[in-house]
């Protein structure tokens, strides 16, 4: 892909307001305060240690599945998953994030990582994207990233399911001004579309006919969540008002793990 094209294109409504987003965005990344990882395990086995056949799960992803906002693993989104799944089936989970991972870096993370059989996975579950949209990255060239990521994932895990978590409203974070909040919630907008189109045509095309993992695409639950209610979205982030706080993991969690068991429930039907 030529570098041209990985750029996303302002609307033209937009074009006037560039050097006032530029010297917004280099101010929200002096201001914005920078949160620590939370504490706890990575990867691990929850429910019946001695289960011959436990659903291998692996998150990838961002600050946002490596749980940056929330006290400790277990009150983060990869907390949420497992004690969600362990009651129901038993599971075997892995954790790959880093802060600030784009699809490209989180591609070249995969394709220079040294794979063991331990890493084998029946389902992942991603939270990528969003530091595309901030680094002004096409939506073509996030869907053309995530072919060559579930690629990777394929030949390495074995994968046979990857859930895409939505892109979040970023147009809402209180961590941004306007006219920036604005522009990047547009641009998060039409990214969040292209992943879910790719989801669909990427799996209504390979993979039954190749047996290639499918693909799908899942809403990121905010505020409307009965884990979410009760307030306005800020009461319910991080205190950098860019990250989710741990509400939004639970009900994040909660509704990526229904999604989780009926994709399980119905390979095991099957």
């Amino acid at each position: 892909m030529a570098p041209s094209a990985s750029r996303a294109r302002p609307a033209l409504r937009d074009l006037p307001l560039l050097p006032l987003l530029y010297l917004q965005g280099r101010r929200v990344r002096r201001m914005v305060p920078t949160l620590p990882e939370p504490a706890g395990p990575r990867a691990g086995t929850a429910g019946d240690p001695h289960h011959p056949a436990p659903l291998r799960l692996l998150l990838l992803g961002d600050s946002a599945a490596l749980g940056l906002g929330a006290p400790s693993q277990d009150d983060a989104l990869l907390g949420h998953l497992v004690r969600t799944l362990a009651p129901h089936t038993p599971l075997r989970y892995q954790l790959i994030a880093r802060s600030g991972a784009t699809t490209a870096g989180t591609r070249r993370h995969l394709a220079a990582r040294t794979w063991t059989p331990a890493d084998a996975a029946d389902v992942v579950v991603t939270s990528l994207g969003l530091n595309d949209v901030t680094r002004g990255r096409a939506p073509e060239a996030i869907v053309s990233d995530l072919e060559d990521i579930v690629t990777l994932l394929a030949a390495h895990t074995g994968v046979r399911r990857v859930i895409l978590s939505g892109l979040p409203p970023i147009g809402r974070f209180p961590a941004l001004p306007q006219p920036l909040r604005g522009y990047l919630g547009r641009q998060a907008a039409a990214a969040d579309r292209a992943m879910a189109q790719w989801a669909i045509s990427r799996t209504a095309s390979r993979a039954s006919s190749t047996g290639a993992p499918a693909a799908e695409h899942l809403p990121r639950p905010m505020d409307h969540h009965p884990a979410g209610t009760g307030g306005p979205l800020r009461a319910l982030m991080a205190p950098d008002g860019f990250h989710p706080g741990p509400r939004i993991y639970q009900a994040w969690g909660e509704t990526v793990a229904a999604r989780v068991r009926a994709i399980h429930g119905a390979h095991a039907a099957g």
